[in-house]
């Protein structure tokens, strides 16, 4: 039987570990959102990362709702590499490769 992962809050790993608390402002001092961003924006973007999904609010989606044809354009970096095009699953699962490879 293998062992159950142990879990601690991210706040009390941030809190005791300097190196988890650097990596998180690096990250957080990179990010751009908006001025006019709300909190619960965040909160909705944060919760976001951690259940790995991509989410919007209403005001982002198309007067057509959820169920629109539109491209979806995004910006993805890889290792510092911006990758030129990516693929999105419409169903469970974020597929990110180079165009080569997906041809």
């Amino acid at each position: 039987m293998g062992k159950s992962p142990i879990y601690i809050s991210l706040l009390a790993l941030l809190l005791s570990s300097e190196p988890h608390r650097d990596a998180l402002l690096k990250v957080l001092i990179a990010a751009q959102v908006p001025k006019e961003t709300t909190s619960d924006r965040i909160e909705e973007t944060v919760n976001s990362i951690f259940s790995n999904q991509i989410s919007f609010a209403e005001d982002e989606l198309p007067s057509e709702g959820q169920g629109h044809l539109r491209a979806l354009h995004i910006f993805c970096k890889c290792n510092n590499h911006v990758v030129g095009q990516v693929m999105i699953d419409n169903s469970f699962a974020l597929n990110i490769c180079p165009i080569s490879t997906l041809k």
